[in-house]
């Protein structure tokens, strides 16, 4: 019989996260001065909690908050780097949209889009 496999882990695993929950929402304060709603940033650490839970394994002598605080910190980064590349792709998209306007442009017409005239 494995750890995974105890009748009881369900409710052990509940139990640790209401415990350490608060203590996952005060790394998440760490980041509130980057401008993101706080209810994200706890949310973030909450699901790192969960990861940290999920995957800390007692057997290999490490300490749970040590662990656990790593995979939230980390959770925390990954969300600031994906909102990073989506505003960076969002940056991209118009900047494609100019050169394909540009490209649409007949080749002798002026900036206004209109044709030269004969003065």
């Amino acid at each position: 019989m494995t750890a995974n496999d105890d009748p009881d882990r369900p409710a052990l695993r509940t139990q640790t996260i209401e415990a350490w929950l608060g203590w996952a929402y005060r790394h998440a304060l760490r980041y509130a001065f980057r401008r993101r709603p706080i209810d994200d940033l706890r949310q973030v650490a909450a699901y790192g909690l969960i990861e940290a839970v999920d995957g800390y394994d007692p057997w290999r002598g490490a300490r749970f908050e040590p662990y656990a605080s790593v995979t939230i910190r980390g959770e925390l980064k990954h969300h600031f780097r994906d909102q990073a590349r989506d505003l960076s792709l969002d940056g991209f998209a118009a900047l494609h949209a100019k050169l394909v306007a540009q490209a649409r442009k007949p080749a002798g017409a002026t900036s206004a889009g209109k044709w030269p005239t004969r003065p």
